[in-house]
């Protein structure tokens, strides 16, 4: 399922978590009913990979909501991205890099 990011600060704090909230009732039920999430989203405009507006940085705020491990990939549509997706066991989620990072993904919005 899409996740909604959140606006982040200066330091990669993030000031209003309301969207991941929003999100974690049908997160916790997949993981409950059994399944692995993969998550994907974007954050900022990015004109390409930057820091930035990586992902990573809302990881573990992720993990203490949803109260289990995320792994991250590093990539959304790389050869990461896909060995550790199709390695995601039950109850398993997963955390793609920022979608925005890849020409062509705002012509989606």
């Amino acid at each position: 399922p899409p996740l909604e990011v959140v606006p982040l600060d200066e330091n990669f704090n993030i000031t209003d978590d309301t969207r991941m909230r929003a999100a974690l009732p049908t997160l916790k039920k997949i993981l409950a009913d059994g399944g692995s999430v993969i998550i994907g989203s974007h954050l900022g405009r990015p004109k390409g990979p930057a820091d930035k507006f990586s992902l990573k940085h809302i990881l573990k705020h992720l993990e203490e909501l949803l109260g289990v491990e995320v792994q991250f990939a590093n990539d959304c549509m790389g050869e990461e991205a896909a060995v550790k997706a199709a390695a995601l066991q039950p109850g398993e989620v997963l955390l793609l890099e920022n979608l925005r990072f890849y020409d062509g993904i705002d012509k989606l919005d």
